[in-house]
Parts: structure tokens; C-alpha cells; sequence
């Protein structure tokens, strides 16, 4: 099972008619308020086309709201929804559950090696442009989990 796949099956994304493309969507949105939807497909690493196919699902539910730049009516912006953003929070929370239920069985040795291997590897990945997060602002996204801090 790869780390998405770990993820992505705690979530409920398809009781509520979501693809994992379209979380993604919403879960980039809400890190990137008011994208453009040019360097949201970026984001994503999917075609233009594509995107437009797949937004229309999330934007119907509420999940986020397309709208064209006011200066420049050739670009469109993404932007959050009260819903997107709850939704979003509660699919966050459910990933920090079951973390925080999983590392529950390691030894605060091997919490602390794993906080650093993890801001170590964001790290080079933010390097690379693969993740747009610091590891510090990734780590604070970890369970808040006594046994899960070093």
C-alpha cells in the first residue's frame, strides 16, 4: 500500500460522489487561496483540460467557487467556500486521527526519528518544487498527540 493510498482510505470522499482528484483539488485550493486555475493544474500535475473537466463536480457541491479575474477576464481564479473549507478541515482531522492512532505504538525514540526524517525529506522535496510547505508548517499539521511529540 503506498502513503496515498494509506490517506486517501481514511477519508470520505467516496460516500459524498469524490474522486481522490477531486480532494486534491479542494485540498489545494485551500493551501493556495484564490489560484488561478493555470497554476492550480500545475499544482496538480494534470492538463488544463482536465482540470476543467474534474472542477465542475467539486465547484457543484460547493467545494470551491471559479470566478474570472476582474483585470483580466482571460484568467479564472479558484477560490475557498465556507463548505470547501469545512470539508476540507474535517477530511485533515480524520488523517490526524488515524495517525495519531497508528504512531500511538511507536517509542518517543522513534516519534523523534521520524519528526526528523520527515522535516528532512520535506525539505529536499521543497528544494525540488514538490512541496510548497516548510517542514515546519507540514509537521504542524501532525496528530497533536502527547505520545506523538518527541
Amino acid at each position: 500500500m503506498t502513503l496515498t493510498q494509506a490517506v486517501v482510505q481514511n477519508l470520505n470522499i467516496s460516500e459524498l460522489g469524490l474522486t481522490p482528484l477531486h480532494l486534491m483539488i479542494v485540498m489545494a485550493v485551500y493551501t493556495h487561496p484564490n489560484i488561478t486555475m493555470s497554476k492550480l493544474a500545475q499544482v496538480l500535475d494534470i492538463s488544463s483540460a482536465q482540470l476543467s473537466r474534474t472542477m465542475r463536480t467539486v465547484e457543484e457541491k460547493g467545494l470551491v467557487k471559479r470566478e474570472h479575474n476582474q483585470d483580466n477576464r482571460r484568467i479564472v481564479n479558484v477560490h475557498r467556500t465556507k463548505v470547501g473549507d469545512e470539508f476540507a478541515e474535517a477530511q485533515m482531522k480524520r488523517v490526524q486521527a488515524r495517525l495519531a492512532d497508528r504512531l500511538s505504538s511507536l517509542t518517543s525514540e522513534q516519534r523523534a526519528d521520524l519528526n526528523q526524517h520527515l522535516a528532512a525529506s520535506i525539505a529536499i522535496l521543497g528544494e525540488a518544487g514538490i512541496v510548497q510547505m516548510s517542514p515546519e508548517e507540514f509537521l504542524q499539521t501532525m496528530p497533536n498527540h502527547p505520545e506523538f511529540k518527541a
